[in-house]
């Protein structure tokens, strides 16, 4: 079930993931944060080991944020909706050099 609002009213070459556990997440001083999860769901790149950037503006971040958390701290497991990289890698990359903050995978929904 989506419990957190889409960032996006519509994404042409969305994707989705399902039953995803939190693996981590790091957060930066301009308010942009990195997670990954158990699984790298499929046309995403390794950004110095994550799966996605969160970016630092629009105005749904924050509710992610909290969701993610959420998740983190009660062990439950999240279902997500994309937008994919334009530079995926086929393995689980740790560095992928083509994979930058730019052309990472964003999401724009989850659910609990």
């Amino acid at each position: 079930m989506i419990l957190g609002s889409l960032l996006a009213t519509s994404a042409v070459n969305a994707d989705e993931a399902k039953d995803l556990k939190i693996d981590k997440m790091v957060v930066f001083s301009d308010g942009s944060y990195n997670v990954s999860f158990n699984k790298k769901p499929k046309g995403t790149c390794s950004l110095l080991g994550f799966h996605f950037k969160i970016p630092a503006d629009g105005d749904k971040k924050g509710l992610l944020f909290k969701l993610f958390n959420l998740a983190l701290m009660t062990g439950k497991t999240v279902d997500i909706k994309y937008i994919p990289s334009s530079t995926p890698d086929d393995a689980n990359q740790s560095l992928n050099k083509k994979c930058t903050s730019k052309t990472a995978a964003i999401i724009f929904g989850v659910g609990l």
